[in-house]
């Protein structure tokens, strides 16, 4: 569980919005009061600077969308069975496309599931049911601790390719990293003082075994690249707090104003005591559904080319 105490940089407490746009009074997600004003607002969407975000417990269950039809994600949300029973959902992984494909797209035809590469693989129940192995980057799943289903369940992050072993309700790789087990990552390895003299602390790149202990951030370059966009540009996160038994689903329309940049982001996050924090396709990727309804599609040739999704139901 983290522990970094919270930063008290904004307006008192009797300020907050509990839901709809803050109207600038208060920042809710860098507020210290976060919990004491969300403790009982699960499944309530709320915004914060152009991040439209709920937060739900592990009496929801992480659900992958997958497209197969030849229709736009839009619809296959509106009309899916599974999508329809979800609480809220997002868009979810990076994906790729040929040359043609991105031409057929750009024309507002709609690209087949199986000419899309779906870049981080996706699990529910254990097994792999699309998507490709990417070992370097990061996945976020929900986990059974008690047996099946979702009850006494927890959702986590980490390193590499999702587990596929029978604890696995769902998860989803090829994700970029936020915080991964109490550990931040961004621009540049970061140490606290103590290292005994003579201890390489590289900049980039693995650190040493005895550095690794005074690591208080750790460098990325797939945050480093989502970083250098703009705070208007869409983004959407998935992060879970141990100690609260919390899970945000954030989501920021592409061209939103003000908006936060990811560092940003994962700066209140931290503070708010997240343990785990990832961040999905973005830019006009940026898909939310809530109870069924539309609340951002996706942009541009997006819509005619994104397969896979990921929803919360109970």
């Amino acid at each position: 569980m983290n522990t970094v105490a919270p930063i008290v940089t904004i307006a008192l407490a009797t300020n907050i919005h509990r839901q709809g746009s803050p109207r600038g009074e208060a920042h809710m997600l860098s507020n210290p009061m976060f919990w004491d004003s969300n403790e009982n607002q699960v499944g309530l969407l709320q915004t914060d600077r152009g991040m439209n975000y709920m937060l739900l417990d592990t009496s929801f269950t992480m659900v992958p969308l997958i497209r197969k039809a030849d229709t736009t994600f839009t619809d296959f949300l509106l009309s899916d069975a599974s999508a329809q029973k979800c609480k809220i959902a997002i868009n979810g992984n990076f994906f790729g496309l040929g040359t043609g494909d991105k031409a057929k797209a750009h024309g507002r035809s709609v690209v087949a599931a199986s000419d899309v590469e779906v870049q981080g693989q996706v699990v529910q129940a254990g097994k792999v049911i699309a998507g490709d192995s990417r070992p370097d980057s990061f996945w976020f799943g929900q986990l059974s601790l008690c047996g099946p289903g979702a009850a006494g369940c927890r959702f986590v992050g980490g390193k590499g390719d999702p587990p596929t072993d029978s604890r696995v309700v769902a998860a989803m790789g090829g994700l970029g990293p936020l915080i991964v087990e109490d550990l931040p990552y961004g621009v540049g390895n970061k140490y606290k003082p103590g290292a005994p003299a003579g201890t390489a602390e590289p900049d980039e790149g693995e650190p040493s075994q005895i550095a690794k202990r005074y690591l208080i951030q750790r460098n990325n370059k797939t945050f480093i690249k989502q970083n250098d966009h703009s705070a208007e540009t869409g983004k959407a996160v998935l992060a879970y707090c141990v100690e609260r038994n919390r899970l945000l689903v954030g989501l920021q329309e592409d061209g939103t104003t003000p908006g936060m940049k990811i560092s940003q982001l994962a700066y209140d996050l931290l503070n708010l005591g997240f343990d785990d924090a990832v961040f999905l396709d973005g830019s006009d990727s940026a898909t939310l559904m809530v109870d069924g309804k539309m609340v951002v599609t996706p942009g541009g040739y997006k819509d005619h080319a994104i397969v896979v999704g990921m929803g919360f139901t109970r």
